[in-house]
């Protein structure tokens, strides 16, 4: 009686592992990073490379999704869809870039909208959170595919650094030099005509 108990339960402990080991072979994906965190100037783009492989049996349909505060940032869109070759692993990871374009984000004291300065001191650091995800979308060939089956996260925070600089008064002598010109132009233009008048 002992015995037959044993071998129901020994079978069903193989049967699990082998259930266990097909679902990872459909499912097998990674990700690789160098960096949670960059620091990135205003009015730059930043890109940032992540290594994703398929230690798998079967090639894969996969998305990196950018979340969080990251998406107000992303030039790359929110999901980027790639395609991983069965048998890669992180040696042969296919190198895939999220690009993040910071624009204009801290405050400037300007004259007429243009000659500004900035100060950095009593500006709190914009930083934006979120995460890059590895999602898993099936495998190819299957259709459209089935809905993500599982995710892998890595945070990632875009600091934007703050440097403060001078007024600069160009973009002002340029536009009044061309007003002063223009004034001259008319000037000139309107005595011409008077004099072919006479």
């Amino acid at each position: 009686m002992w015995n037959i108990k044993m071998r129901k339960i020994w079978l069903y402990f193989v049967f699990v592992l082998i259930l266990n080991s097909l679902v990872f072979a459909d499912r097998g994906l990674g990700i690789i990073w160098n960096t949670n965190s960059e620091i990135v100037g205003e009015n730059q783009d930043k890109c940032v490379s992540y290594g994703v492989f398929n230690p798998g049996d079967e090639n894969v349909k996969a998305s990196l999704e950018v979340s969080g505060e990251l998406e107000q940032i992303s030039s790359s869109g929110k999901t980027k869809e790639i395609s991983l070759k069965a048998g890669t692993n992180k040696e042969n990871a296919e190198n895939v870039e999220i690009c993040f374009n910071i624009g204009k984000v801290y405050k400037e004291d300007c004259i007429l909208g243009t000659m500004c300065k900035q100060t950095c001191a009593g500006q709190e650091q914009i930083v934006y959170d979120g995460k890059v995800s590895l999602i898993s979308l099936g495998t190819q060939g299957a259709g459209s595919g089935s809905s993500a089956s599982f995710s892998i996260p890595a945070t990632l925070s875009i600091l934007v650094k703050c440097e403060d600089h001078e007024r600069s008064y160009t973009a002002g002598i340029v536009g009044l030099a061309i007003v002063i010109l223009f004034v001259i132009s008319l000037s000139i233009f309107k005595g011409r005509r008077r004099a072919a008048s006479k």
